[in-house]
């Protein structure tokens, strides 16, 4: 073993290593690679019938071509692109039209983030029932309270868990408060439509949420534009 430091071996869970294994990494970036082509396609940027190759590609792409292949031209994305490339056929030249590096690499750490996301929520659930049962436990176990560092009036365990649990509760809803960006990567304009009544998920107090309909005010994506939001909320 030669970690590169105690997160390698020592904490965490293997589900969570997994998340972020280099051949995990690898995947995501390989996907973000085949959904831009078939989104592409979608809009007629690239020709009919790339994108299907392009996915199939995937499969046979290995870790040590791209390795290899970034040391010979130093430069981790493109390596990824050229191995799958190799496996695509007369589509690889439509691999990453239009994209620049780190479009597909933060792209790529999102999905990774997303994944560890979900098994931080199902460990916080977890963690969340444990401290209920233990607060109602000791509902009426005494101890000292404290406040400033110093002893103060006498409060219950069961209190002290409680505060703990409310804690872990609110970061539970952050969790469900995803960040997500739209971005134009070329083409025409992308409309979007701001609902105007916040009951419906609309705008509330300037902020603006992404409407199904085209009956909200209309905001125009332009090529290179992106949209950040949370949840539905923009910014």
């Amino acid at each position: 073993m030669d970690p590169v430091s105690v997160l390698d071996y020592r904490y965490g869970t293997e589900e969570m290593r997994t998340v972020f294994r280099a051949n995990s990494y690898l995947q995501a970036l390989l996907e973000v690679e085949a959904t831009l082509s078939e989104v592409q396609e979608q809009k007629n940027i690239i020709p009919k019938g790339t994108s299907k190759k392009i996915r199939k590609g995937i499969d046979s792409v290995k870790r040590e071509r791209v390795e290899e292949i970034e040391s010979e031209i130093n430069h981790d994305v493109m390596a990824v692109v050229k191995a799958l490339e190799e496996q695509s056929g007369d589509a690889g030249k439509w691999i990453h039209f239009g994209a620049t590096s780190y479009d597909i690499v933060d792209t790529a750490r999102a999905l990774q983030h997303k994944s560890a996301i979900s098994l931080l929520e199902i460990a916080i659930n977890k963690l969340i029932k444990s401290l209920s049962i233990l607060a109602k436990k000791h509902k009426k176990t005494v101890m000292l309270g404290r406040t400033h560092g110093q002893w103060a009036t006498p409060i219950t365990f069961g209190l002290k868990i409680a505060g703990f649990t409310a804690e872990l509760k609110r970061h539970k809803d952050r969790f469900s408060c995803e960040i997500s960006t739209t971005m134009n990567l070329g083409g025409d304009d992308w409309p979007l439509y701001l609902e105007p009544d916040s009951s419906k998920g609309g705008v509330k107090e300037g902020v603006g949420y992404v409407s199904e309909n085209t009956k909200g005010v209309r905001v125009d994506l332009k090529p290179g534009d992106m949209m950040v939001y949370s949840g539905c909320e923009l910014e």
